[in-house]
């Protein structure tokens, strides 16, 4: 992650004063010690989830790190300087608050230059953040995204370990976005990301706020801290424009906080905003959605070739977005039916008309598991059959919600293996199951390839199929293995075999 040379002293202005590091120049700053190379290279040494970056100042040292930037443990030591073999290691007090503010210097600041918009919430991220990036597209423009599903330009998407990267990551990769000539740049922005400080010194001039439901209680422990931590990004953050779904209980709350907010409803409301999207009406057919609005830049009916409640307010939030970013209403109401859906996002699966219809979906938590269930509903005249499992070492008090919400929602429920990790499948099963329904059809197939198979060789062609939990994902955590995985090319292989 090389930049131009900066001066030590020129990154800690207003932090050290102090001229021994002032011929100390830096062009490369990392949080892995393995990833040291070159001749100026910092290394910030930070407490991390599993792992204390202090006891890596060593081996940084070793591999040429020509300054170590590490926490303060007390008052005493804050903004104190020592050497080790003549590198000098600096103590400062919240270093981890300020990352992506050192990050912002030494890449110059990149959001400053383009728009950046970021998307938080429970569900709807990853599909807001591709609608986006299609739809600027389609208009001209040539957006960039950091997203679940990967980084980058529209057709060239790198993978990546979370939905949102380290400090020092984020604003290396929007630096490069713009060096590429994107004009625009849309991100994921995950609670956990926001917690740890890895997007405080970004600026966006819009965020978005999809919804708040059960997720990550694992990291977050309660409901009430999950909240904060998404409220950080609006109260906290440097946010010019808030567009908000305040159909959702905590948007509506958050609306009325907050000013420059530009809400989107499908319910009747008083506006206190001049500026708004009213959804009035919609009517869902099985392959697409027609939907009538208002709102302050004026009203129509488009149709989109998207299924689900969610991936209307999902459009229309889209929609906010670009108006507020001057697109002519008129152009959007041209282009929108060309959106299509995202990989691994009810992302449905024709085969032999004898068979049922397949939709792959990443719903992972009780609420996203609910709304993509009925939305099945409105488009299925047979049965529905779920197939899913919960992930190993993860909040586990969803697991019973996730089983009651399946055998409400569903006929047939396959509970199968996510990606356990180090936790005993068959606990995680058991514990899914208590919240089952004990006269419903319940089946539990281990294997998740044979699991799908079950159900498409034993479903009728007016029956659908939900394989839901991992979407995108190539890969099935097991143990200590990461396992090359996908829903998606497991059901062309059954459907390939398939006479």
């Amino acid at each position: 992650m090389n930049s131009s040379l900066l001066s030590l002293q020129k990154l800690l202005h207003g932090y050290i004063k102090n001229n021994l590091i002032k011929n100390i120049f830096i062009n490369k700053m990392v949080l892995d010690s393995r990833k040291i190379k070159g001749k100026n290279c910092l290394f910030i040494a930070i407490k991390g989830y599993k792992n204390d970056g202090k006891n890596f100042i060593e081996h940084a040292i070793s591999k040429g790190a020509v300054a170590i930037l590490t926490y303060s443990d007390n008052i005493i030591s804050s903004y104190s300087i020592i050497y080790k073999n003549n590198i000098p290691i600096i103590y400062l007090p919240n270093l981890h608050k300020n990352i992506s503010y050192f990050a912002g210097i030494l890449y110059d600041h990149p959001s400053k230059k383009i728009p950046v918009i970021g998307i938080t919430g429970t569900n709807g991220k990853t599909s807001i953040t591709h609608f986006l990036m299609q739809w600027i597209k389609l208009l001209g423009g040539n957006p960039a995204i950091l997203s679940t599903i990967g980084n980058g330009f529209s057709g060239k998407l790198i993978q990546t370990d979370n939905t949102t990267d380290s400090a020092i990551k984020i604003q290396y990769t929007l630096k490069k976005f713009i060096q590429k000539k994107a004009n625009f740049i849309i991100m994921e922005i995950s609670s956990h990301g926001l917690t740890q400080f890895r997007v405080s010194n970004i600026f966006f001039s819009i965020g978005i706020f999809t919804n708040l439901t059960r997720d990550h209680l694992d990291y977050h422990l309660n409901m009430n801290n999950y909240e904060l931590s998404k409220w950080k990004f609006f109260n906290n953050h440097k946010v010019k424009k808030k567009i908000i779904n305040i159909d959702d209980n905590i948007g509506l709350k958050w609306f009325k906080k907050l000013s420059n907010v530009i809400p989107v409803t499908t319910k009747n409301f008083l506006y206190k905003s001049n500026i708004f999207i009213h959804i009035k009406n919609i009517i869902y057919l099985p392959n697409k959605t027609i939907i009538s609005f208002n709102s302050s830049w004026g009203s129509g009916t488009v149709k989109i070739n998207l299924i689900g409640k969610f991936n209307v307010i999902n459009i229309f939030l889209s929609m906010a977005t670009l108006l507020s970013l001057n697109y002519p209403l008129q152009k959007l109401l041209k282009t929108v039916s060309k959106i299509q859906s995202v990989k691994g996002r009810m992302e449905k699966i024709f085969f032999k008309k004898k068979y049922s219809n397949i939709i792959i979906d990443y719903a992972h938590s009780p609420d996203s598991l609910k709304n993509v269930l009925l939305t099945i509903k409105l488009i299925t005249h047979g049965k529905i059959w779920c197939i899913f499992g919960c992930g190993g070492e993860r909040d586990t008090g969803k697991r019973k919600i996730m089983g009651s919400i399946a055998t409400k929602y569903a006929d047939i429920i396959i509970l199968t293996t996510d990606n356990p990790r180090k936790e005993n499948i068959d606990n995680i099963i058991q514990d899914i199951k208590k919240g089952c329904n004990p006269l419903h059809n319940v089946y539990i197939i281990l294997d998740r390839i044979k699991a799908i198979s079950y159900a498409i060789f034993n479903s009728s062609k007016e029956d659908t199929i939900l394989v839901a939990g991992k979407g995108h994902e190539n890969y099935q955590i097991i143990g200590n293995k990461i396992l090359h995985y996908s829903d998606f090319n497991t059901i062309q292989n059954i459907l390939r075999n398939i006479k």
